[in-house]
């Protein structure tokens, strides 16, 4: 098969000295990896040092050099690389709040963090949703219970944790009771 591979690809097949030099350079690429991966950690650049650690597990994760990487630093950036997760897991399922808490916290733990679109993406579903509610509040004290409700639905689609939603909810429908 490695025959085929090299015959295939360079049009020769492999020698000793080839395969060695091959294996040479991929160790020589994790090393490097490695070393930009503590580097990195030290700066708390979390989101770099993942993409180090990435590729130097792609070349070689049994290598001793990643083998003998301590474990809390691996841990410092699994955890950023979890919440990172969180954050895309908590932005596709509009849950802001909980995506706002993980801004600040991978904000906090690490220097490289790009949270400008994370942060776009919350803050536009804020302001949003506030319109829709304000749209809400307005429509109720004119009577108007379908605008209300096509209002509350709208701002529930674009953000169906929000805590003022319950609130303004809650208040159209004392409202609502009291008249």
């Amino acid at each position: 098969d490695l025959k085929k591979a090299f015959s295939a690809s360079l049009g020769v097949p492999p020698t000793v000295s080839a395969v060695d030099g091959f294996a040479a350079e991929a160790i020589r690429g994790v090393d490097e990896a490695v070393v930009a991966f503590e580097q990195l950690v030290l700066r708390k650049d979390y989101d770099s040092a993942s993409k180090r650690l990435m590729e130097a597990y792609a070349i070689g994760e049994y290598l001793p050099r990643i083998r003998r990487l301590p474990m809390a630093v691996k841990l410092q950036v699994l955890d950023y690389v979890r919440d990172g997760n969180q954050l895309i897991n908590s932005l596709e399922m509009r849950d802001f709040g909980l995506a706002e808490e993980l801004v600040k916290k991978m904000r906090q733990s690490s220097s490289d963090f790009d949270f400008s679109k994370p942060l776009a993406a919350i803050e536009t579903a804020r302001t949003l949703c506030d319109m829709r509610l304000t749209a809400a509040r307005a429509a109720a004290v004119k009577g108007d219970q379908a605008t209300v409700a096509i209002e509350l639905k709208a701002a529930a689609e674009i953000w169906p944790t929000n805590p003022k939603l319950r609130e303004v909810s809650n208040l159209i429908g004392q409202n609502s009771d009291i008249g």
